[in-house]
C-alpha cells in the first residue's frame, strides 16, 4: 500500500511539471508574436494550444501528459494597458489514478503562465 502511494505521488508531481513546462512553452510561443496582427495571430492560438498539449505546433503525435485536451487550454490578453501580455491557462485537468481502490480522481487547480509580447 505504501509503495502504490509513492508511486501515485511520484506521477502526480510528474504530471503537475509538465503541465507547468508546457503552459510555460506556450506563453513563450506567444510572447514573440504580436496580437495586433489579426491575419495571422489566431492560428498562433490554435499552434499554441497544440504546444500545451502535444509540445509541437501541428498537434501531432502523444500528448504530453494523458488526458489533457485543447479544449483544458485558455489564452487570455489584458484588454487594456500599454504592456502587452499573453496567459496561457490550464484549467479542469484530472488526474486519474492508476489504482481507482484508494481514491477518487484530482482535479488540478489552474496552471498559468504570463509573458510579455511583442510590441511590434
Amino acid at each position: 500500500l505504501l509503495i502504490f502511494g509513492i508511486a501515485e505521488f511520484g506521477r502526480m508531481l510528474y504530471q503537475y511539471n509538465a503541465l507547468v513546462k508546457s503552459v510555460r512553452d506556450g506563453a513563450r510561443f506567444l510572447s514573440v508574436y504580436s496580437s495586433s496582427d489579426t491575419t495571422n495571430y489566431p492560428t498562433h492560438l490554435t499552434e499554441a494550444k497544440c504546444i500545451v498539449v502535444y509540445g509541437n505546433k501541428t498537434c501531432a503525435g502523444s500528448k504530453l501528459v494523458t488526458g489533457l485536451n485543447t479544449t483544458n487550454v485558455t489564452i487570455t490578453q489584458p484588454a487594456s494597458g500599454t504592456m502587452k501580455m499573453v496567459t496561457v491557462t490550464v484549467t479542469g485537468f484530472n488526474l486519474g489514478y492508476i489504482t481507482k481502490y484508494f481514491a477518487n480522481n484530482i482535479t488540478f487547480g489552474d496552471i498559468s503562465n504570463t509573458m510579455r509580447q511583442t510590441q511590434s
